[in-house]
């Protein structure tokens, strides 16, 4: 058998590198449409990340301007604990000043209570004299009426004698 003679036609190599690597436009233009379309889809992903970044950007301002408000209702409410504070205090300084007259009024009071107790005392003791004056002229008048019923008992007694 004979061998079949082999053709020299140079052979085709493969590139070692990808710079050797042989493109055509076909394979240029649908790299470029891949790229172009991976390009819009990430395009459309920032921007439906962005529409969400937006919505939560939204609702943090809601947020803040609730707590504006909040912060507000605070302050008023603070401002009506001082001024509370104030009416305690200007209330507790009018019951002490009311404490120190109310003090005074009360020695004054048991001054005079002492003075009228002193006075009574003394009325007492002058009522006794009277009462033992009194009692005296009870005494006597008894006395002068068992005189004045013995005399007329001894006059009616003498009356029928006479008779």
């Amino acid at each position: 058998m004979k061998k079949a003679k082999k053709s020299h036609a140079p052979r085709k190599r493969l590139p070692d590198r990808n710079s050797e690597l042989l493109v055509n436009q076909r394979m240029l233009d649908s790299m470029r449409d891949e790229l172009k379309s991976e390009i819009r889809s990430q395009g459309k992903r920032f921007d439906s990340i962005d529409k969400r970044f937006d919505s939560v950007d939204k609702k943090f301002d809601s947020i803040d301007k609730k707590f504006e408000s909040i912060d507000k209702r605070f302050e008023s409410i603070d401002k009506r604990f001082d001024s509370v504070d104030k009416r305690f205090d200007s209330l507790e300084a009018k019951m002490d000043s009311m404490g120190d007259r109310l003090s005074a009024d009360i020695r004054r009071v048991s001054v005079d209570v002492h003075r009228v107790i002193a006075i009574v005392e003394e009325q007492n003791n002058r009522n006794k004299i009277v009462l033992d004056g009194y009692q005296s002229l009870y005494d006597r008048q008894d006395r002068v009426e068992n005189r004045m019923d013995e005399l007329t008992n001894f006059i009616l007694n003498f009356k029928k004698l006479n008779e």
